[in-house]
């Protein structure tokens, strides 16, 4: 009997302690659930004055765990943030999370309607972050872009850091880390550039914007310069030199069989009314927004261009 009631006594004590514990306001890592090894409270800050800043239009940016008892219409709250990987660029890593969220709505069917609130949840966003490789800090936000098709974490952060639409419509240098493709800017050569202003060129979006053709040694590129933004942005490229390369590896030179191996959703039909011998990738078989197309003289890559198409 003497040891059953030791054996009754120390449960008694185990028990109380579990209970002590769970009301001593210690709060577990499991608790938090934007707190991870990968999630730290200087991510957290900075994602949160992101959104604040650049997509909140005004409203309130919360994590849901901080979400007021009267939300504002329009407020964006954060419900959660994950660690999807990360790729070291020049002098910098950039990270990559996926961040999920609602927007505060008001919905109303008639002029004086009161309105229904609701929470509507919206289109993951990746946001890429720039650390530093000499100093454990951030050096900020590189951007963002929306969840549409699942990609490998590198292509993500490719096309954040460099403003891309698609990697795969997209050119490099050898031994120059950049990449260019439509709209993105042209940040391509150090060599001496001949810049023409096409007067004529349209659409103009806006008073002080203007067409321009940058020419380089073997490349071409075509760009609108936005006034108000103080931004040029590529919209087609046209390249005959053997040193650049598309994100696939495929150059001028090549043949039209390592072109389709590489390629193997390439279309051979006609693209916007070009006339030759040609073949060319889209994300659509329509050829709306960026495009890659292959030029050929026999069966060798004569040149490479990126096209944009946009109504």
């Amino acid at each position: 009997m003497k040891s059953k009631g030791t054996v009754l006594l120390v449960l008694l004590i185990m028990v109380s302690m579990i209970f002590a514990g769970c009301n001593s306001g210690v709060q577990n890592e499991g608790d938090n659930p934007f707190h991870s090894e990968y999630v730290s409270d200087e991510v957290i800050d900075l994602i949160i004055s992101y959104f604040q800043e650049e997509e909140s239009y005004g409203a309130n940016t919360y994590l849901a765990t901080d979400e007021p008892e009267e939300p504002q219409e329009y407020d964006f709250r954060i419900e959660t943030i994950k660690y999807e990987g990360e790729m070291e660029l020049e002098e910098s890593l950039a990270i990559c999370y996926l961040v999920g969220y609602s927007r505060y709505y008001i919905v109303r069917g008639y002029e004086d309607d009161l309105g229904k609130p609701i929470w509507e949840q919206g289109q993951p966003i990746y946001i890429v972050l720039d650390h530093s490789t000499f100093e454990d800090t951030f050096n900020g936000v590189c951007g963002i872009t929306y969840k549409s098709q699942p990609k490998p974490v590198d292509q993500i952060i490719l096309e954040v850091v460099y403003n891309l639409m698609d990697i795969e419509v997209s050119l490099t240098l050898d031994d120059y880390p950049h990449y260019v493709g439509p709209l993105s800017e042209p940040d391509f050569f150090n060599e001496q550039v001949e810049v023409e202003v096409l007067e004529e060129y349209e659409p103009i979006y806006e008073e002080d914007g203007q067409w321009l053709h940058l020419g380089y040694d073997g490349f071409s590129v075509l760009c609108y310069y936005s006034g108000s933004q103080d931004v040029t942005r590529v919209y087609s490229i046209e390249a005959t030199r053997t040193d650049v390369a598309t994100y696939r590896g495929i150059r001028v030179g090549m043949t039209r069989e390592d072109v389709i191996n590489t390629y193997p959703k390439l279309f051979d039909t006609d693209y916007w009314g070009l006339y030759g011998d040609y073949l060319w990738y889209s994300n659509n078989d329509a050829g709306w927004g960026p495009s890659l197309i292959f030029w050929f003289d026999g069966d060798t890559v004569e040149k490479i261009q990126l096209n944009f198409m946009f109504d």
